[in-house]
């Protein structure tokens, strides 16, 4: 055996270290000798597989003068994509991408800063279930999704790959909405260490609304920020055009989440927003101008493999008053919908007081004492929508109204004047009691007729409070089930609030209303449910330009209302729904069409069932209806209305008004 002695081991403990290093330095040369070769040759490629998976969509990825210059900018110019399908395409005309030179030898691409110019986004949007310029997802992922792992990825993918530097002189989307355009403008926007900043522009070149956004993005702690103000301390105005457009405005918008949790099995996301000077225009909300002074929410989101939680710890508030809202939508295998307003009490002069203004017009200055406690429960299966549930109610405690707003609704005690309006226009005004020759009393008034009616719009009308709750629910089963609205489940007193106290429009505020001053008059019993029926059958419309009952059995069967016989008190309470096409329901030789003849001859079987009148009171009487007022003149024209009243099968029993001849 050799021996080395000391000196010679460390002079060769010494070389082996010079060979390493020079092994070292030679691989790393001769690595970025190649990678200086081939880099333009293998981003070459990358891009035509880019563009054959584009391809396999059916979009058409173009690009002019793509490649790599220095040691890791990415220089591109013209970039186009085009939907083969439809119009909706993207271009650039030219973008600068620095990445992270060693994550990139690994294969890994880190985008560090972007720097781009002149981005066009138009999109068409189109509810085909055909569509190809839908999000693609692959085959697996659409049978069995799993929500929790696509939104924990996307999540990692924001807060860690997120460039350090932005530049983006300019970014138009143009999205075709109807008859216009939604035109959106990001203008000079950058982002410089998780600050955010950019102007949006709303709006035509010529008339843009001019929008500041700023925000920040904390990487560590997995949480953004986001202000939006005006930059020359007025409001902020957005237009959403569309079907039913909306305009809003606010003096400042604040959004902010976090990510407390996330995996492939949960990601919880917690957020709030806070808005003042909210304000609202759209035909489909309100007549007039919606205005919030403040609207708070805060939210804990639940995302799980298969479904999606909002938690009920979350809280809207409105102006003052707060609600506590829990969903929960599950698709696996069926659309399982679940959504709740959780039980809660306001003092009952803090929630008038928060009704958003211009919201409401009788109800405006309204005041209460007391307090109200609301709840809603509302669930669905999709696979089998017939097991639908809904309950809500509005209940109170020591409620007391201290002042009425516009209008006192015990004025339906007394004579008063009813105007009626159709499109804002005032069509009729007549006197509701005595003073009017066309007043009937509810005791002059033919008994089939008041069952008739009753049967046919609403038969809990003296039990319920204002409100059929099984009705609504069977006309939230009809509307699922046919995807448009078909039915509504308006109540009596629903209708007669309507056509006294409010506007004739079919918005979201009309409704809401209509709700609560039906609730009044109920809940504290201003107007006798007999009263209510008398006035109601005295003011609504049964043909054009024909108002109440004593004109109604004039026009159609020149007789008095204590006169009309069932079969023709059966035709007066079927057109209720649809008075001013009466004549729809007749051939052009004058008989009833067999669908009417059908219907009335239901409704005499409802009426037996639950004995409202005898086997016999039936019997010999004709199924054909014969004008013998002045409507027997009129030409016949086809029907599209759609009844907002509660259908005869879905009634509850009557009460004692039963006829025995």
């Amino acid at each position: 055996m050799k021996i080395v002695d000391i000196p010679e081991f460390l002079l060769f403990r010494r070389h082996k270290g010079r060979i390493v290093l020079f092994i070292a330095v030679a691989v790393g040369i001769l690595s970025i000798t190649i990678y200086f070769s081939f880099r333009n040759i293998a981003f070459e490629r990358g891009l035509k597989r880019v563009a054959g998976k584009f391809a396999a969509l059916h979009y058409q990825f173009t690009w002019k003068d793509g490649r790599i210059v220095h040691f890791n900018r990415i220089s591109m110019h013209e970039i186009m994509l085009n939907a083969e399908t439809d119009s909706t395409w993207i271009k650039m005309d030219s973008v600068s991408l620095k990445f992270g030179l060693f994550p990139a030898m690994l294969g890994k691409m880190r985008i560090k800063e972007i720097s781009c110019r002149a981005i066009e986004l138009f999109y068409t949007y189109s509810q085909s279930a055909s569509d190809t310029n839908a999000i693609y997802v692959r085959p697996v992922a659409l049978a069995r999704p799993s929500y929790s792992a696509v939104v924990s990825r996307l999540i990692r993918r924001f807060f860690t790959e997120f460039p350090h530097k932005i530049d983006i002189d300019s970014i138009r989307i143009i999205i075709p909405m109807d008859e216009n355009n939604m035109r959106l403008t990001f203008l000079h926007s950058q982002v410089r260490r998780g600050i955010i900043r950019s102007f949006l522009h709303t709006g035509e070149e010529t008339d843009t609304t001019k929008i500041f956004l700023e925000g920040h993005i904390n990487r560590k702690k997995l949480s953004a920020q986001l202000a939006v103000s005006s930059p020359d301390q007025n409001r902020c105005i957005l237009s959403i055009p569309g079907r039913h457009p909306v305009v809003t405005g606010f003096d400042t918008l604040l959004i902010s989440f976090s990510v407390p949790h996330y995996s492939h099995k949960l990601v919880t996301i917690e957020g709030s927003s806070v808005s003042k000077g909210l304000s609202l225009e759209g035909e489909s909300l309100c007549s007039r101008t919606i205005i919030l002074d403040r609207l708070l929410s805060s939210f804990t989101l639940h995302i799980m493999p298969g479904s999606v939680e909002l938690d009920s710890a979350s809280r809207l508030t409105i102006n003052n008053v707060s609600l506590h809202p829990f969903v929960f939508i599950s698709k696996n295998p069926h659309l399982v919908v679940n959504f709740k307003i959780c039980p809660v009490y306001w003092e009952a002069g803090t929630f008038f007081r928060s009704l958003p203004d211009g919201m409401f017009t009788s109800l405006a200055g309204f005041n209460a004492s007391g307090d109200v406690r609301f709840f809603l429960d509302f669930s669905v299966d999709m696979s089998l929508v017939d097991s639908l549930k809904f309950s809500s109610a509005l209940t109170a405690r020591n409620f007391r109204i201290l002042n009425f707003g516009i209008d006192d609704y015990r004025m339906l005690n007394t004579e008063f004047i009813h105007r009626f309006y159709e499109r804002g226009n005032l069509v009729a005004s007549f006197p509701v009691g005595p003073s009017s020759s066309d007043f009937t009393a509810l005791a002059d008034i033919s008994p089939w007729l008041k069952i008739a009616v009753l049967t046919s719009e609403d038969g809990s009308f003296y039990y319920h409070k204002g409100f059929n709750p099984r009705a609504i629910q069977e006309s939230i089963i009809a509307n699922i089930k046919e995807r448009r609205f078909v039915r509504g489940g308006s109540t009596i007193s629903m209708q007669l609030v309507k056509n006294v106290f409010l506007n004739r429009n079919k918005t979201l505020g009309r409704k809401l209303e209509e709700l609560l001053i039906v609730w009044i008059i109920e809940n504290k019993r201003l107007v006798s449910k007999e009263r209510m029926y008398e006035v109601y059958l005295n003011i609504i419309e049964w043909g054009p330009g024909i108002y109440g009952i004593r004109q109604a059995s004039d026009y159609y069967f020149n007789k008095h209302p204590a006169d009309l016989n069932l079969q023709e008190s059966l035709f007066l309470a079927g057109i209720v729904p649809f008075p001013k096409r009466f004549k729809s329901v007749f051939e052009s030789n004058g008989f009833p069409k067999t669908y009417f003849t059908g219907y009335m001859q239901r409704m005499k079987e409802i009426m037996v069932s639950r004995n409202y009148i005898l086997p016999d009171d039936t019997a010999g009487a004709d199924q054909h209806v014969f004008l013998t007022g002045p409507a027997a003149q009129v030409f016949m024209i086809p029907d599209t209305a759609i009844a907002d009243t509660v259908r005869p099968d879905e009634m509850y029993i009557l009460p004692h008004i039963v006829v025995h001849k």
